[in-house]
């Protein structure tokens, strides 16, 4: 068996969402659903270009913007901690 490494030095420019504000929404296209009034379930979701559709969030995710500069996507925290480190200049 074979042992293989990354070919690239992926870099992303990323946010971590953490409260839905007038600010943030300004920012990114993001949208809140009011599923349970009563008890406050709020449901977020990010727009995503690449797959054109409203895919869920929740505060601690993190939200990468595309390679080509041309959107976002989402990305669980613990998928981010796993795969990137912050780059300090």
């Amino acid at each position: 068996m074979k042992t293989y490494r990354p070919t690239t030095d992926v870099r992303v420019k990323a946010v971590q969402f953490d409260e839905l504000t007038p600010e943030f929404i300004s920012k990114y296209p993001m949208r809140y659903i009011i599923e349970d009034d009563e008890n406050n379930k709020v449901r977020y979701e990010l727009w995503t270009q690449t797959s054109n559709a409203w895919i869920a969030m929740a505060p601690g995710d993190w939200i990468l913007l595309e390679q080509d500069g041309n959107g976002f996507y989402p990305c669980k925290d613990e998928e981010f901690k796993k795969q990137y480190e912050e780059i300090v200049s």
